[in-house]
């Protein structure tokens, strides 16, 4: 996404609350997760952003390789950059403006 990215575990990003806590992407961010994402990605995702386990523990759990979890994140990642990258923008640039004044 084109937002700061915060780091949730050690090896993973989440972007969810780099928003500042605004209301109303974080429920733009969850209706694309629920609509853009198939429902095998929108578990795994909720599982490592908002459920805070590892990517080791999610692929212990589901029996797959570590790299097929990373794998299925960066496309996840890819389909939730694509549907939220306006909204973000706009983010950005209403910040930008509210700071100026």
């Amino acid at each position: 996404m084109a937002g700061k990215a915060i780091k949730v575990n050690e090896d993973e990003e989440f972007p969810g609350p780099a928003f500042g806590g605004d209301t109303i992407l974080t429920a733009l961010l969850h209706e694309a997760i629920d609509n853009e994402l198939s429902s095998v990605q929108a578990s795994t995702i909720h599982a490592i952003w908002f459920n805070g386990k590892r990517v080791c523990d999610v692929a212990r759990t589901e029996q797959m390789a570590e790299q097929t979890i990373r794998k299925r994140l960066k496309q996840s990642y890819g389909k939730l950059r694509a549907a939220l990258r306006y909204a973000v923008r706009y983010s950005q640039l209403r910040n930008q403006q509210d700071d100026a004044v």
